[in-house]
């Protein structure tokens, strides 16, 4: 019966060491656990303070829908305005050699007015000498 007592305290001691051992085991993965918790828990809390953040500052400032309708309604009649001020431009830009054209023909008249004016006395003839018979 001692014998029996003894081989039942062994079975139980390594039962109970087993038992340390699973609780060890279990004990170390809790810690990784909680060291995982904690570091998701001090990213949340950073990201409730940035939502913090935005939700006070910058929510508040922000451009709405109705900001941005208004401002387009007033870019559609300015861009309008532009366009109409512009469509000459966007004639000649069309039609380059017709303005051209007009620029050549503008330059010839403005020599030929020149040249008539004759501002220079270039083309000036000088009348023919004429002798004066005086009547008595």
């Amino acid at each position: 019966m001692a014998d029996e007592l003894k081989y039942i305290e062994a079975k139980f001691e390594m039962l109970h060491n087993e038992i340390l051992a699973g609780n060890n085991l279990i004990n170390q993965k809790l810690d990784s656990l909680n060291e995982k918790v904690s570091k998701q828990n001090s990213r949340v809390g950073k990201l409730e303070d940035y939502k913090a953040h935005i939700d006070s500052d910058i929510l508040p400032n922000r451009v709405t829908k109705e900001m941005l309708t208004a401002c387009t309604g007033a870019l559609d009649e300015k861009i309008e305005c532009i366009d109409k001020k512009f469509e000459d431009v966007g004639f000649y830009l069309r039609h380059p050699k017709l303005f051209l054209a007009g620029i050549v023909f503008l330059v010839i008249i403005t020599l030929a007015t020149f040249l008539n004016d004759n501002p220079l006395k270039v083309f000036q003839k000088e009348p023919a000498e004429t002798t004066q018979v005086l009547e008595k």
